[in-house]
Parts: C-alpha cells; sequence; structure tokens
C-alpha cells in the first residue's frame, strides 16, 4: 500500500538565516540600480551608495545546488524524528532498499514529495498524516494527500503494491528511450 503527499512550495517556505543566505547570492548589482527598484520606500537606503551590492536570498532558491540537498535534509529529518521505528526503512541514496512484509513500513521523502508504503493501507495512511502533521506544526503547508492505494504514481514512477514492482511510468519510458535514441 502507498500513501502520498506533496509539500507546497517548499522551498521557499525553507527559510534561511543571514550567516547561510551567503551562500545563496545572486551576480553583484550596482548599488544606484537598487535605489530604482525600490522606490521611495527608503528601506535599503544604505545601499544606495555602494558600488556593488549582492542580493541574497532568505528562502532556499529553486534552481541552486545546494538547495535540494538541504531541503531533503530537512525532510528526511522530519520523517526520522515522527517514525523512529523506521529510520532505518527510510529510503535514502546509494543504500539498498528494504524489504517489508505485512506490518513493515517504508517512507520515501524525496525533497517535496513524500511516499509512505506499508504493508496495509491503516499504516500507510497514518504515517503519511503523521509527518503531514508535524510538518504542518514545522510551518510547511502539506497539500496533494492521496489515500493508500495498491497502485501509484510519484515523480515519473509507478508502483505496483499487488506485484511489488517499482518502475517508470510509460511517460516516463517513453521519454527515456527517447533520450536514449538521441545519444545513440
Amino acid at each position: 500500500w502507498v500513501s502520498l503527499s506533496d509539500i507546497k512550495d517548499y522551498f521557499y517556505a525553507c527559510g534561511i538565516d543571514d550567516d547561510l543566505s551567503s551562500y545563496f547570492c545572486l551576480d553583484d548589482v550596482p548599488g544606484w540600480l537598487v535605489s530604482e527598484l525600490e522606490g521611495n520606500d527608503g528601506r535599503f537606503s544604505h545601499l544606495y551608495g555602494r558600488d556593488a551590492v549582492a542580493p541574497a536570498f532568505r528562502v532556499l532558491p529553486v534552481g541552486f545546488s545546494w538547495s535540494f540537498y538541504l531541503a531533503q535534509i530537512v525532510h528526511a529529518s522530519v520523517v526520522k524524528g515522527v517514525l523512529p521505528d523506521t529510520a532505518g526503512l527510510v529510503l535514502q541514496d546509494r543504500q539498498p532498499g528494504p524489504t517489508i512484509g505485512p506490518r513493515g513500513l517504508v517512507s520515501l521523502p524525496y525533497c517535496d514529495n513524500h511516499a509512505t508504503g506499508a504493508g496495509s493501507p491503516d499504516l500507510a495512511d497514518g504515517a503519511r498524516i503523521a509527518v503531514a502533521r508535524q510538518l504542518t506544526a514545522d510551518g510547511f503547508a502539506v497539500h496533494g494527500a492521496e489515500d493508500a492505494a495498491l497502485w501509484a504514481e510519484s515523480l515519473g514512477f509507478a508502483i505496483d503494491g499487488l506485484t511489488g514492482e517499482v518502475g517508470p511510468t510509460a511517460k516516463r519510458a517513453t521519454r527515456l528511450a527517447a533520450a536514449g535514441r538521441w545519444l545513440a
């Protein structure tokens, strides 16, 4: 059984402090440009006379290489904290996939997506709901929840609970084949 959910606007909900934001800056812009963009607000008047200003993000910006890594760590940490008995059953990169039995549970936090697999629908839904409650308490909005089903599609993969097989969806398989033909 597989139960799914999604964290809404996840990267933008991951606030970062000033020390960390210095690693997520855009190219320098002239100080006079800050003045023009700001209009009459004056909040950034201390920057007007500078030769250059490096605008920095206060949230994890999508597309910056470390953003995905940090967002993944946050989500996996929440899952491991909520489901401590399953810490070894959180799917991770470069680790073999666990085998679950009728009462087993496995969790796949993948950036802003969350999938829970279990031997029963109640166990899968219960774990998904527990993780969603904690994420909500931590200031994240969870949406797109799907109750446990024997078949699910997530991130371009189809999960078949009856056969135990996981593979690309037809659309993903077609794209992979086309990419292979192009590379050949």
